[in-house]
């Protein structure tokens, strides 16, 4: 999935759960959560699959404005408690991380299908059961990530068995490319770009080969990098309003 080997992966907690940005936080963070992850999608996903996404994200912030503005001050309330008068930054750093985790590239294909589909129900759905609706939608939208995780935890866990039982991995460093070149080399199933200039030699069919990288039905064969975790860039300071603080914003309360 063009992934890196240094994805940093949520832990898990004392009950097997990953502890995401969306675990053991307060209803009003549930709500507005919910709407951040639709916000993620209506500006991401694109194409006539989604073509009515925008307008529904856009009938939820209006049908439910009462509810997203007392989600919002429920959240910035949380805040102040906790942090005091500086609590705007960690806030903010703590929405980005959401909108960040939620735009995940490789999960934003599926992500965008749970989205829309619940962008729909949200339209509909009565005032009073927009709470319970939005905790079960946050449920299913972070189930796109965590099933990722687990399934790319897994598959991190075989390539060291592999190298483990057959070898040292090749020394330089290969990362997954979904793209197909002349200038490329086929690894197991995946397809790393390369410079032709350095490209190591193909044997011929009378040499003999070492198998050194992964397993066929894995993603390719190399050790990959650890990368920096993703650091939130904190979005500018706002001043407290009943609004919602983030993408558009109903025309008003009804």
């Amino acid at each position: 999935m063009g992934v890196t080997g240094g994805v940093v992966i949520p832990p898990m907690d004392a009950f097997g759960r990953r502890d995401t940005v969306n675990r053991n936080i307060s209803t009003s963070q549930v709500v507005w959560n919910f709407r951040s992850a639709l916000n993620v999608a209506a500006l991401n996903c694109l194409g006539p699959d989604y073509s009515l996404l925008v307008d529904n994200y856009g009938a939820m912030l209006k049908r439910h404005a009462r509810a997203l503005s007392a989600a919002n001050r429920g959240v910035e309330q949380r805040f102040r408690d906790e942090y005091g008068a500086r609590y705007v930054m960690p806030r903010e750093s703590y929405m980005t991380k959401v909108y960040n985790y939620f735009a995940f590239p490789p999960t934003m294909p599926e992500l965008c299908d749970v989205a829309n589909r619940l962008s729909f129900g949200v339209t509909v759905v009565d005032p009073a059961e927009f709470e319970s609706f939005a905790t079960q939608g946050l449920a299913e939208l972070d189930e796109v990530l965590i099933s990722f995780y687990n399934e790319f935890e897994a598959w991190r866990a075989a390539v060291a068995d592999w190298e483990e039982t057959y070898g040292t991995p090749i020394s330089a460093p290969i990362m997954a490319s979904s793209l197909v070149s002349d200038t490329a080399i086929q690894t197991g199933t995946g397809i790393a770009p390369v410079d032709p200039e350095t490209a190591p030699s193909v044997p011929t069919p009378d040499a003999p080969l070492t198998v050194t990288g992964a397993p066929a039905s894995l993603p390719g064969t190399a050790a990959l990098p650890d990368p920096d975790p993703i650091r939130p860039t904190p979005t500018p300071a706002s001043p407290s309003s009943d609004e919602p603080a983030y993408g558009p914003t109903p025309d008003g309360e009804e």
